[in-house]
């Protein structure tokens, strides 16, 4: 059998990080772009949700929706905005400030770009800005354009003392888009650090799936 006080270590770390989660569902119109100064390079499509840590997270997000422009079905893609939000233990949901139906709205959209976040929790404290490309590329590249704007004096920054306690996803490889996936790879972490016989191991991980 497994020590019971690495069991219940175990258990206790399992129940204070289901607690301590930032949980953002993201609308179908909003493509996530970057965490925490992380660009995301490995995901295509969609990102509908996003777990967090406590704290101060920065997202950077683009409005995308296929709609009619000049008599055509295409996809709008409006400016990037970093919105910087302050929230613990809450589930929050984060969309458009307006309902983009067509070409008239987007380039409403693109004269004030914005998102609302809203918590289940009540109240939420968030900033948002809209982040400038300088070039005229194709391409860019949001963790050097980051590192930019967090040195200016825009609402949304994240100064070097808040950087220095921001949290990161939680998971192995960066971003986990389902809530249990998370708290699966926090098990496997914390697991991981406990000094165990294969007997126990086998025996932990029967038990971990049976959860």
């Amino acid at each position: 059998m497994i020590k019971k006080t690495s069991l219940s270590l175990l258990v206790l770390m399992l129940a204070y990080t289901a607690q301590a989660d930032v949980i953002v569902n993201i609308d179908r119109d909003l493509q996530l772009l970057a965490i925490n100064g992380e660009e995301l390079t490995g995901s295509f499509g969609h990102t509908p949700q996003v777990t967090l840590g406590d704290g101060i997270n920065q997202l950077v997000f683009r409005a995308e929706k296929v709609i009619h422009m000049g008599g055509n079905k295409n996809k709008y893609k409006s400016p990037a905005i970093v919105v910087k939000i302050v929230a613990n233990n809450s589930q929050l949901l984060v969309q458009p400030s307006i309902n983009i139906r067509d070409e008239t709205m987007s380039k409403e959209f693109d004269r004030n770009p914005g998102v609302t976040v809203i918590s289940q929790q009540g109240k939420v404290e968030y900033t948002q800005d809209v982040l400038l490309s300088r070039g005229m590329g194709l391409f860019r590249d949001y963790e050097k354009e980051l590192v930019r704007f967090n040195q200016s004096n825009s609402v949304a920054a994240v100064s070097l003392r808040e950087q220095s306690v921001q949290n990161t996803p939680h998971g192995t490889e960066g971003y986990q888009y389902n809530v249990e996936t998370s708290k699966v790879e926090q098990l496997k972490v914390h697991f991981s650090q406990l000094k165990l016989s294969d007997e126990e191991k086998k025996a932990f991980l029967s038990w971990a799936v049976s959860q």
